[in-house]
């Protein structure tokens, strides 16, 4: 098969956000062709990457039915918990779990939220046949992760961490090493595929080192004496050298409990955590608050005093007893 009548919109682009929202709304998904009579189907399949309690899910999935409001859709949200499970046995099983499904089952649309969603529906090009695909929170896109899809459209995904090498190197004059913690995960080796772009195309003045394996407790350790030049950057870190498993944010919460530098991290919810800021996004504005997700954001109660004049910078959207401090990027 291939893919036909494909458009895609940047993710800053205020238009795009509100048309991916539009097509579950105005119903231009009403026709599937999975079946003659419309109201045998339901309305929507979102499928999520990874599970329930996540942040990142859990914003995107809030921002997705808000940005629906009164219309009445009928959504059916499935997540297929992949940061938990990744391996190939578990994806070949789930696919053909999909596969079985989706013969029995009808829908006029289907969401996929992030990359292991979109490869399951890829996966399933012929069970779906022209089923309208709508993806978003896709990393490292390539036209190739839907190949076989007949009728897909997508908001592409703009997060970039190292946007916060920049951000850290103008925040911390002094600075000499930058950490970046990104792990094997899909969601970690594809930004850190960017990261490593980006050193390749603009060589820092800084070391920077990636930690990739290790024990929870050994990293930790190791944050916890890393000189005071330095600044760390979390990107994704779900299972250690041992196997064991942590959300990102207990993970964070330790991580910046113990560290000797401060940590930058891309998404606005691990401020909750202990991150001090950075250049960052939200999955529930993504699909339904901002045309523009990315911002400046920080914590004013971070205990590096040097990063202050951080959060004076530009228009707070804020009040001062609010304790984060946000700048929009233009879109």
């Amino acid at each position: 098969m291939s893919s036909t009548g494909v458009v895609y919109f940047r993710q800053d682009q205020g238009g795009g956000v509100r048309f991916f929202l539009s097509l579950l709304v105005a119903g231009w998904l009403s026709a599937a062709p999975q079946a003659e009579a419309a109201s045998e189907c339901h309305d929507a399949l979102v499928l999520h990457s990874y599970h329930r309690g996540m942040h990142w899910a859990d914003s995107l999935q809030t921002g997705l039915v808000q940005g629906i409001g009164q219309a009445e859709i009928d959504l059916h949200v499935n997540y297929m918990d992949t940061k938990r499970y990744q391996s190939l046995t578990y994806l070949q099983a789930l696919t053909e779990i999909y596969r079985a499904k989706l013969k029995t089952e009808c829908f006029k649309s289907i969401v996929a939220v992030d990359n292991h969603a979109l490869w399951l529906l890829n996966e399933l090009a012929d069970t779906l046949e022209d089923t309208p695909v709508i993806f978003v929170g896709v990393n490292d896109y390539h036209p190739s992760q839907h190949a076989r899809l007949n009728n897909v459209i997508g908001l592409l995904e703009q997060t970039d961490p190292s946007d916060n090498i920049a951000l850290a190197q103008s925040l911390q004059p002094a600075l000499e090493r930058i950490y970046i913690i990104a792990d094997h995960t899909t969601t970690g080796q594809a930004l850190w595929t960017g990261v490593a772009e980006h050193l390749a195309s603009q060589p820092p003045s800084v070391e920077v080192i990636r930690i990739d394996q290790g024990r929870f407790a050994d990293i930790f350790a190791q944050m916890a004496e890393v000189p005071a030049n330095s600044a760390i950057i979390f990107i994704s870190y779900y299972h250690d050298s041992d196997g064991a498993f942590l959300e990102s944010g207990e993970f964070l919460a330790k991580l910046t409990s113990k560290a000797n530098a401060p940590v930058y991290a891309s998404f606005n919810y691990m401020l909750e955590d202990g991150a001090v800021g950075g250049v960052m996004t939200s999955g529930y504005d993504k699909l339904y608050r901002r045309p523009s997700a990315d911002a400046f954001a920080q914590r004013r109660d971070h205990p590096f005093p040097e990063l202050y004049p951080f959060h004076r910078q530009g228009d707070v959207q804020h009040a001062d007893a609010d304790p984060l401090a946000v700048r929009y990027l233009p879109p």
